[in-house]
């Protein structure tokens, strides 16, 4: 139980969308899978037969400030990104496109793990939804020892309006966690790192620097 539940780290929560997978008749359908934590969980599966696409559906309350501080603050996402023990800014190309490095704790006797992202938030003007993008940028951090680097993360947060104080948001990544874990293991376990990231962040909005911020580009 140990080794499934350190597989779905591979997925922490900062913080989006895989490339989607594809056949001859266009996206492939997503299916459902189960609700739990007031999350609904779909899958899909990959092109390759590889690492399945997984979507994660929820609400917050919240504000489209208040997610921008916290995934903004590098420094604290050990406190709520799942089993992540050192985060950092690594590059800022402007306001919302940064460049951040994740060191994730895997239990023994599996390898730790890390990940560096390029990752990038837009807003639209009149919906005032909220998108955030990630992809792994392996190269722009020198690989640690001690540590797998992982090359395959793709994530897309989308958060729309839902009434006062609240957002609606649709998370999909496909992410695999390198070394030599086969993708049937790792689609055994997809959705503990999300649903324990999503549980920290409802917890960390709480937070009065959070909750209270106030972002300049950024509409509530």
């Amino acid at each position: 139980m140990l080794f499934l539940k350190s597989l779905s780290l591979l997925a922490m929560a900062v913080l989006s969308t895989a490339q989607s997978a594809k056949n001859s008749g266009g996206e492939t359908p997503w299916t459902f899978w189960k609700e739990a934590q007031n999350v609904k969980i779909y899958y899909r599966e990959s092109p390759d037969g590889g690492v399945k696409e997984v979507k994660m559906i929820t609400d917050f309350e919240t504000t489209p400030s208040a997610i921008v501080a916290l995934v903004e603050d590098f420094d604290g996402y050990k406190t709520w990104v799942y089993k992540s023990t050192q985060s950092r800014l690594v590059k800022r190309y402007n306001s919302f496109e940064v460049d951040y490095y994740n060191y994730i704790d895997f239990p023994w006797p599996l390898t730790d793990r890390d990940v560096a992202v390029h990752s990038k938030i837009s807003q639209d003007p009149k919906t005032k939804a909220l998108t955030s993008i990630s992809t792994c940028n392996p190269t722009a951090v020198p690989k640690v020892k001690d540590a797998v680097r992982i090359s395959l993360f793709n994530s897309k947060w989308v958060f729309t309006q839902a009434g006062a104080g609240k957002l609606h948001s649709e998370y999909q990544f496909r992410s695999h966690p390198g070394g030599n874990i086969p993708s049937w293991m790792v689609n055994l376990a997809l959705d503990e790192g999300p649903l324990n990231t999503i549980a920290g962040m409802r917890r960390a909005l709480k937070q009065v620097k959070y909750k209270n911020a106030q972002i300049e580009g950024i509409v509530d």
